[in-house]
């Protein structure tokens, strides 16, 4: 090592305070002191600027192992979207028909049975069996809650409505389900007959969350947001969001809740009310992934069925 290196180490201690300055090197070496001050300065910069680099650089490689996982993963994570998510039914399409009849009106010829010729004495036993199965009384609405003796009249009530309509019975099967479990109380809800009737127009749908096990009433046309959805003193609005008030842990059949929901869904995308249309895009992915939240709740001997009867009723 030579003189000037001895001298610039030596230096570079004084200036650390590794070293004790004597009394004449501060004046002696001002000028050398300043030098290698200004080297320091500069050595700490680029450390500093490598240490920037050796950070981005890291940044890039978990960036691209993260794109390298993700490319070994897509096909499973396509198959299992592809299990989950489902392809809605056209809403005009004439298959529907079989399946449900609450925006096609079926004829005497095509596979169903007019629910004109339901006896009443069933419909009012499958009412009792709805409200002992969710253990309610007669004037309370799943939707809008208790309703008040005084609002209930001849026009206006609580019915027990079916989930799935008694005229397309003969396709239970094709859910796993008998014919038979048409007067299920799983395919019941007690509502507002103003709420039925939306219902089964397809201008509100019920939306099944797998989480909370919540169902959820969901207003399709904004055009009836304003009105009452008598007998409650509510309108379709307030009630529009909220959750069934179920008294007890017993839910309705889920796999017909989320049939239904697709199938409202579809019906919706194609309608416009008289002031714009019936969802916008936003809440149309909104229902969407309450949809397909529900279908992969399933166990899979009950999704595929589903799956399979949405598919083929149409496309989007």
């Amino acid at each position: 090592m030579n003189d000037v290196e001895c001298k610039l180490d030596h230096l570079e201690d004084l200036v650390a305070g590794r070293a004790q300055w004597t009394c004449d090197e501060r004046a002696l070496y001002d000028d050398d002191v300043k030098l290698v001050g200004h080297k320091i300065d500069y050595l700490r910069d680029e450390n500093l600027k490598l240490r920037d680099e050796k950070i981005k650089l890291l940044e890039l490689t978990i960036i691209e192992q993260e794109r390298n996982l993700h490319a070994e993963r897509q096909p499973a994570m396509e198959a299992l979207a592809d299990m989950g998510r489902v392809i809605l039914p056209s809403a005009q399409h004439y298959y529907r028909a079989l399946f449900h009849p609450k925006y096609v009106r079926l004829s005497s010829s095509q596979n169903a049975s007019s629910s004109a010729s339901r006896p009443s004495t069933q419909q009012a036993q499958f009412a009792n069996r709805v409200r002992e199965f969710y253990n309610i009384d007669r004037s309370f609405c799943m939707v809008a809650g208790q309703i008040p003796s005084d609002r209930i009249g001849q026009h206006h009530s609580v019915k027990a409505a079916h989930l799935w309509d008694y005229r397309c019975r003969r396709a239970l099967p094709a859910f796993l389900l008998a014919s038979a479990d048409i007067d299920d109380p799983r395919n019941g809800l007690p509502l507002c007959s103003d709420i039925e009737i939306a219902f089964d127009a397809g201008r509100v749908c019920f939306l099944y969350q797998p989480a909370t096990r919540n169902v959820i009433f969901f207003v399709l046309d904004p055009d009836i947001m304003n009105k009452t959805a008598s007998p409650s003193r509510s309108t379709v609005k307030d009630l529009h969001g909220t959750a069934l008030q179920f008294s007890n842990e017993r839910r309705p059949f889920i796999e017909l809740l989320v049939y239904l929901a697709a199938d409202s869904l579809a019906f919706a995308s194609k309608k416009e009310s008289k002031s714009a249309n019936w969802l916008l895009p936003s809440e149309l992915n909104q229902v969407r992934t309450f949809v397909d939240a529900a279908i992969s709740s399933l166990d899979p001997d009950d999704r595929q069925p589903i799956a399979t009867l949405i598919q083929e009723a149409g496309e989007l």
